[in-house]
């Protein structure tokens, strides 16, 4: 296994026996040639490597290493792929064991493949166990020649395909939590999404019976908020209907990463904009009410004067033209990536473009959206003594929407400084899959599942579809409700009383 490569200690003296594989024949042809000066069909390396099992492994790291340039760029891989070889089937002749040096381990690890060993991904090597240079042979600049091997094992875990020689995690199944995390999740996504869309279309048609008050600015920015989430829904539900075929590029997960479909891309996009349009407009609602609220005669002067309707515009200006700015640059850094496995959202591929245009500004409005509303709390309660029903209802909306924001923010920021380390585990967990099912081997997932916070992502799920909720009890008029119910009450009682007086 993976972890038996790392902790076998490598002596500088061996027995030399013929290396019979083929993956790494090549390179050792060339590194014999370098390091000795033989040239020759065959290749000697120390008795004491188990060939077979080494060349699983070697065969299907080394080609999920060269697969996975997500994390690990094209000058690692040429760099790694000759100095893994080595390290695996150490020359041998006359005795003498022939390893990479720790300097070249340490060129290495401090320079192109910095951020990997940074990680401490299992199957790369401690350099301080390898031995000083002993020869002027530069392994690093040698030709990374095609992958071609062969595995002795045929069996794959579940969710995995074989393919080449190598087992590959199989998109559309392949689950990045356990199937007991999994479940929950998309139960709730899918709970969130429908209950959130009926909520939506109930609260429209309450917004229609009292459009002179909700059709006005700035509560109509509500419904504009409403609006975006209902079409991110109708997105996000398409998306659960074919998973495999409009997320997988490939039936291998790792290309899929590499090459996004675009389906991918336009979902990706539209979840965006349509996120950050609705953080946009629930900053601009607090923000108007808060200015409605301390100036209302400036207020009563723009309604005055017909220029409340340049304020709405302005609003739905920033509405609409800002969210493009993240969706511009994600497809100018690489367009979008699946979020998770099985997949059924995109995210912005590059990471700093995600953050400083995306999560930034929401956080920004998150900020704004605080800051006004404990002022606002304050004025009414200093004003007023105490807080109204109507007031109550208005800072319950606001507090909310902070909420569901301020979680949107911590559910991403929160993974992004791991998403190296992330990346390396998972990476890690494929290599230890690719070689096949074994009575010996364990591939760890906790690596990886143990970065995630899922119930996080359930919590985030919930708040945004119960959000037409929030404002629904904005909308609906209370005293009104009340005053219905007791008529209808009332009319059922002297009803009943007329029927008992008449027998």
């Amino acid at each position: 296994t993976i972890s038996t490569f790392q902790k076998e200690e490598y002596t500088t003296e061996c027995t030399s026996v013929v290396y019979s594989g083929e993956i790494c024949l090549e390179l050792l042809k060339e590194l014999q040639t370098c390091f000795l000066g033989i040239r020759d069909k065959q290749v000697n390396i120390s008795s004491t490597v188990d060939q077979q099992a080494k060349e699983d492994f070697a065969c299907s790291a080394l080609s999920l290493i060269e697969q996975y340039t997500i994390v690990i760029t094209e000058e690692c891989v040429n760099a790694l792929v000759p100095f893994m070889c080595l390290y695996l089937f150490p020359l041998c002749n006359g005795g003498h064991a022939y390893l990479p040096s720790q300097e070249e381990c340490l060129t290495i690890s401090n320079g192109v493949c910095q951020s990997l060993w940074m990680e401490g991904s299992d199957f790369l090597p401690d350099c301080a166990n390898l031995p000083q240079r002993n020869s002027t042979c530069q392994i690093t600049e040698l030709l990374v020649p095609n992958n071609s091997c062969k595995r002795s094992s045929s069996a794959c875990s579940d969710d995995f395909f074989l393919d080449g020689g190598t087992c590959k995690p199989h998109c559309g199944y392949w689950h990045d939590y356990s199937y007991t995390v999994t479940t929950p999740i998309e139960s709730s996504v899918i709970f969130a999404i429908i209950f959130g869309m009926v909520t939506a279309v109930i609260f429209l048609v309450i917004s229609c019976f009292r459009r002179s008050i909700i059709f006005k600015f700035p509560p109509i920015l509500m419904i504009y908020i409403i609006v975006s989430l209902f079409i991110a829904g109708i997105f996000t539900l398409l998306g659960f209907s074919n998973r495999e075929g409009f997320f997988c590029s490939s039936r291998d997960l790792i290309q899929t990463y590499s090459e996004s479909t675009r389906f991918c891309n336009l979902i990706g996009a539209i979840l965006t904009y349509l996120l950050l349009q609705a953080a946009l407009f629930g900053a601009l609602f607090v923000i108007a009410v808060f200015w409605t609220i301390n100036c209302p005669f400036a207020k009563r002067s723009f309604d005055n004067l017909g220029r409340t309707k340049y304020l709405h515009r302005t609003a739905v200006l920033i509405g609409l033209l800002v969210p493009v700015i993240p969706v511009i640059l994600a497809f100018a850094t690489g367009g979008f990536i699946i979020t998770n496995s099985p997949p059924f959202t995109c995210m912005v591929r590059n990471q700093d473009v995600f953050y400083y245009s995306f999560l930034f500004p929401i956080s920004i409005t998150c900020a704004i959206q605080l800051i006004l509303d404990l002022l606002l709390i304050r004025k009414l309660i200093i004003h007023n003594g105490t807080i109204g029903i109507a007031e109550r209802k208005l800072i319950a909306v606001f507090l909310y929407l902070i909420l569901t924001f301020t979680t949107v923010v911590v559910f991403y920021t929160a993974g992004i400084p791991h998403l190296s380390e992330y990346s390396n585990q998972l990476t890690a967990y494929f290599i230890c899959e690719s070689t096949g099912v074994a009575p010996t081997k364990t591939c760890a997932r906790s690596g990886f599942e143990n970065m995630r916070k899922p119930e996080v992502e359930i919590v985030l799920y919930l708040l945004v579809g119960f959000l037409p909720v929030a404002f629904m009890i904005y909308v609906i008029d209370f005293r009104a409700v009340k005053q219905f119910l007791l008529r209808q009450c009332c009319v059922k009682n002297k009803a009943s009383t007329t029927a008992s007086s008449m027998t």
